[in-house]
């Protein structure tokens, strides 16, 4: 998603630049392969399927996340609980 989300503007502004020199071809009657013409028109929805895509595949991750964090906070505080017992087994000794 964060990929997606980076690219996100440098990818609409190269659609934009690529739909508006079709349109210019377009304009002063130049040829245009119908294929190009094709691809070019499906761009926009092309980028808003990897969008979505992106999206729904970050909303599902959201439970493995949240677990992911659950479990890690759990370990972080199990190791600062292993340090204090160690250190006040040193303290205790000298």
């Amino acid at each position: 998603m964060a990929d997606v989300r980076t690219a996100g503007v440098d990818v609409e502004l190269g659609i934009q630049d690529a739909r508006q020199r079709y349109e210019m071809l377009l304009r002063y009657n130049q040829p245009v392969p119908a294929n190009e013409l094709q691809q070019m028109r499906k761009l926009k929805r092309c980028w808003e399927q990897v969008q979505e895509e992106a999206h729904y595949t970050s909303f599902k991750l959201i439970s493995i996340k949240s677990k992911f964090t659950s479990l890690a906070l759990l370990e972080i505080s199990d190791f600062a609980d292993q340090i204090r017992r160690v250190t006040v087994s040193i303290f205790q000794r000298v």
